[in-house]
């Protein structure tokens, strides 16, 4: 069976969107369940970032039921520095989504930091007039200064969609852990200034110190705080409740948000899924025809669920996660051109620094999916070709791989190409 809705490159390599619809097709056609590997590991790679953290997330943090620190002390002004948040807020274009302002355990209301944004344009008369571009404003520089240094926090939002550091980090972070991340970076003034009252979040945080310190104060660990130097780093299971504030210096500090899904949230998630999906069925359906397809939909359901076991469904989320975040590309446009010319000599290399999941059905059909779309691979020299491409950690050529001839690995290293995959190394 050819999943529908595909994007045919050639007859056995084809381009999907819509992965999950994919991932469900080429389920309730295959007679085996799907078997799931991760493309990588690149945790040995010198850019891995989650080693810098000091934490051994995948054993005694996930098993933690308290918070870690870890105080070595490294060096994280790459993430972020001072200079770059004065260049976020003063220099560039934040839209409100991306930050606000919080103190004492209250939201600053926008309006006391906001402005209109407007420039000057010419009607058809030739009359200049303002036109509002925004209508929900811009950073007032000068109202952001004053409201910080009167104790308000400022808090950057979802920081891993402007800051490629922050957003490599997040990425290599959600593939250990198995989950999806955010990013908030806080700035506080110095003098016990908060922004936040005792808290609880339902996920995972991950607390650098950029600059600067803060005092931690979690209430489960009995009378004490938690002091947090500059390079210094906080783990904190979801649900702990927690509050922050700064002591003699001004403080500069990176969360990130981890939100792994426990299998009853994954199976919950599924049933939902399902139960939208075949809403939509019945809807796109006149009466003549409803029972027949709801009885198909039904048995093609059954089908996948039977396919489906926690490992595989924990999966279908971190592949979620890939599809519905911002691409993470280190390459060019050039460099994603479809169908580009690849020679015996051509030089590639490894563009996204995450392992990538890839989804085999049986021998002929498995998907691979990467931050531009999905790879329907429906052929065992494609799907071989495939693993060995996404596998290599050093630049190589087609001619390098190991039973892989010139011609099918230069098939699937284009379209890998052109979903930022692969790339040539300047």
């Amino acid at each position: 069976m050819k999943p529908a809705g595909l994007a045919r490159v050639t007859d056995d390599l084809s381009v999907t969107e819509s992965v999950h619809t994919t991932l469900k097709q080429l389920a309730v056609a295959s007679e085996e369940r799907p078997r799931l590997e991760w493309l990588g590991p690149f945790h040995r790679c010198e850019d891995w970032q989650p080693r810098r953290l000091g934490l051994d997330l995948e054993q005694n943090v996930m098993a933690s039921n308290g918070p870690v620190v870890h105080r070595e002390r490294g060096s994280f002004f790459d993430l972020l520095d001072w200079p770059d948040v004065d260049a976020l807020i003063f220099g560039q274009l934040l839209r409100p989504a991306h930050f606000r302002l919080a103190k004492d355990g209250e939201t600053v209301e926008p309006t006391r930091y906001l402005r209109p944004l407007a420039r000057s344009a010419a009607n058809s008369a030739g009359i200049d007039h303002q036109v509002h571009l925004l209508v929900d404003g811009a950073p007032d520089p000068r109202a952001v200064r004053d409201l910080y240094f009167a104790g308000a926090t400022i808090i950057l939002q979802g920081v891993q969609r402007y800051r490629r550091a922050v957003g490599l980090l997040c990425r290599q972070l959600a593939w250990v852990m198995r989950g999806s991340c955010h990013a908030n970076v806080y700035a506080t003034r110095a003098g016990g200034h908060q922004g936040f009252d005792l808290h609880r979040d339902p996920h995972d945080v991950v607390v650098v110190q950029l600059r600067g310190s803060k005092q931690w104060s979690v209430p489960s660990m009995g009378s004490s705080v938690i002091d947090l130097a500059e390079g210094d780093v906080l783990f904190l299971p979801r649900n702990t409740e927690h509050a922050a504030r700064t002591t003699t210096n001004d403080s500069l500090h990176l969360t990130v948000g981890v939100r792994v899904e426990q299998e009853e949230d994954l199976l919950r998630n599924a049933v939902v899924d399902t139960i939208k999906n075949l809403r939509g069925v019945l809807q796109r359906t006149n009466a003549a025809t409803s029972d027949a397809s709801f009885e198909r939909y039904l048995g093609e359901t059954a089908a996948l669920v039977v396919s489906l076991d926690a490992p595989t469904l924990s999966a279908l989320t971190t592949a979620g996660m890939f599809m519905s975040a911002r691409p993470y590309l280190e390459t060019s446009l050039t460099d994603r051109e479809p169908g580009q010319e690849l020679s015996q000599q051509s030089v590639l290399t490894r563009a996204l620094p995450v392992p990538l999941p890839l989804f085999e059905f049986d021998s002929t059909a498995a998907l691979l999916i990467s931050d531009m779309g999905g790879l329907v691979l429906q052929s065992r020299p494609a799907v071989a070709a495939c693993r060995e491409l996404c596998t290599q950690v050093e630049p190589f050529t087609l001619t390098e791989l190991p039973g892989i001839g010139f011609e099918a690995a230069a098939r699937v290293a284009r379209v890998l190409c052109s979903l930022g995959v692969l790339r040539r190394p300047a």
